[in-house]
């Protein structure tokens, strides 16, 4: 939980459970957001089921990474996974386009990753009409681009 800055776990939890409480279950995060998704993993314990946590890799820190492997893609799930604490992710999102430099092994992941449940569902953030036509091309199915 990050709005331009750091939030605290009491202040993010107190949040999570307004939301809950209302019906709003979608939480969006990413690996760059400082320590928003380590925060969210503590709000949401114990009632994981009840959230759709969607995250974006390509950022840590809030510094862009290389183009991302099979591999590294690999890595980011795994560090999404332990710091949400959590089995699986609802919806896993590329950053940025440049953070992928072969679209077919890119797909081949991100698929692999959803035949072993760690992820649900895949899609993109920040992608142009260009990319996504690339990406599908390559046998991608994505299900989400949202766009600043």
């Amino acid at each position: 939980m990050n709005l331009f800055g750091r939030v605290g776990v009491s202040l993010s939890k107190s949040v999570v459970d307004k939301c809950l409480e209302l019906g709003i279950n979608f939480f969006d995060t990413a690996e760059g957001y400082k320590n928003s998704e380590k925060v969210l993993g503590k709000a949401l314990l114990g009632r994981r089921q009840d959230a759709v946590v969607a995250t974006k890799f390509g950022f840590r820190d809030g510094i862009g990474t290389p183009p991302y492997s099979a591999q590294e893609i690999d890595e980011a799930v795994t560090r999404s996974l332990q710091n949400l604490q959590t089995t699986y992710l609802d919806i896993l999102q590329v950053h940025f386009p440049s953070f992928i430099r072969d679209n077919v092994e890119a797909v081949t992941e991100l698929e692999r990753q959803v035949s072993l449940g760690r992820i649900r569902y895949y899609g993109f953030s920040n992608f142009a009409p260009n990319r996504i036509k690339a990406f599908v091309e390559a046998g991608g199915k994505p299900v989400v681009n949202q766009v600043h």
